[in-house]
C-alpha cells in the first residue's frame, strides 16, 4: 500500500456541490411517499460521490461508488442514519403524523422534519467531504483502490467528530428558511416521481443526466450562504481530515501486514 500523501487542491466548486446535495438529502423527509424518500436520498448520495470521483478523472465501478456513498452493510445501504435513530424513532413518528394529523400537528411536523433533515444533511456532508479528501490524497487511485478501508475510515472519523458545528449551521438554516425548503421539497418530490416512473436501472439513473435545475433555482441562495458558513469552520474540518487520515493509515497498515503474511 502506498503511504498517504499531501492532498491535492480540491476543485473550487466541489464544496458548494457537497452542500447542495447534502441539502437535497436533508429535504428527502419531505417527500410524502413511504420508501421513495430513502430511495431518492441514496441515489443523491451515490450521484454526489460519482461526481467527486469523476472530478478527479477516475471511474470507479457502481458497487464501489455505492459502498463509498451508502456503506457496505445492507442496513446502512438502505439508509440507516445515526445509529438508526431516525429509522427506528423519528421516521415512524414523522410518517404517522403526516398521514393522521398533518394540520393538527403542523408545528410538531416541522420539528420532526427539521430534526431528520439536519441529521441527513450532516451525515451526507461529512461522508462526502471525506470521500473528497480521500480522492485528494490519492487513496482511491490505482487499479485496486482500497474502497472498504476508505469507507471504514470515513465511518470511524465521522463517528468521532460529534457533527455539532455542521448540524448547528444546518439546523439554523432549516429553521429559518422553512417555507423556501418546503418549496424545494416539492420540487424534489416531482423529481422523485419522474425518476420512479422512468423505471430505469438505478445505476443508469446515477450515472446518467440528472436535472436539478429547479432545485438549484429554489435553493441556490441558501446553498451559497451555507457554503460560506461551513468554510468558516476550517478548524473543525481540518480535525475531521486528520482523524480520517489516522484511521485510514491504520487500516492500510493492517491490510499491508495481512498481505505480507
Amino acid at each position: 500500500m502506498e503511504p498517504i500523501r499531501d492532498p491535492d487542491p480540491a476543485p473550487p466548486e466541489s464544496l458548494r456541490r457537497l452542500v447542495f446535495y447534502s441539502l437535497l438529502t436533508g429535504l428527502c423527509p419531505l417527500i410524502p411517499i413511504p420508501f421513495l424518500d430513502d430511495w431518492v436520498r441514496d441515489l443523491l448520495r451515490r450521484r454526489l460521490v460519482l461526481e467527486l470521483v469523476r472530478g478527479r478523472g477516475l471511474d470507479l465501478g457502481g458497487p464501489s461508488v455505492k459502498v463509498l456513498a451508502c456503506g457496505e452493510s445492507p442496513l446502512t445501504a438502505r439508509g440507516c442514519l445515526g445509529g438508526c435513530f431516525a429509522l427506528a424513532v423519528v421516521k415512524p413518528l414523522f410518517k404517522a403524523a403526516v398521514k393522521l394529523a398533518a394540520k393538527l400537528f403542523r408545528k410538531v411536523l416541522v420539528v420532526l422534519a427539521v430534526r431528520e433533515g439536519v441529521l441527513a444533511f450532516s451525515i451526507t456532508f461529512h461522508e462526502a467531504y471525506l470521500v473528497r479528501h480521500a480522492l485528494a490524497l490519492g487513496a482511491l487511485a490505482g487499479p485496486r483502490p482500497p474502497v472498504l478501508a476508505v469507507r471504514r475510515a470515513i465511518e470511524a472519523a465521522r463517528a468521532g467528530s460529534g457533527h455539532r458545528p455542521i448540524e448547528r449551521l444546518a439546523r439554523r438554516t432549516m429553521r429559518g428558511s422553512w417555507r423556501l425548503l418546503r418549496r424545494g421539497g416539492r420540487e424534489l418530490t416531482r423529481l422523485a416521481r419522474r425518476l420512479r416512473r422512468s423505471a430505469r436501472d438505478e445505476e443508469e439513473i446515477v450515472r446518467g443526466a440528472l436535472d436539478l435545475e429547479a432545485e438549484e433555482r429554489v435553493l441556490g441562495g441558501l446553498v451559497d450562504e451555507l457554503t460560506e458558513e461551513i468554510e468558516q469552520e476550517d478548524g473543525y474540518l481540518r480535525q475531521l481530515e486528520q482523524s480520517f487520515e489516522k484511521h485510514l493509515a491504520d487500516r492500510l497498515a493492517a491490510a499491508s501486514r495481512v498481505d505480507s503474511i
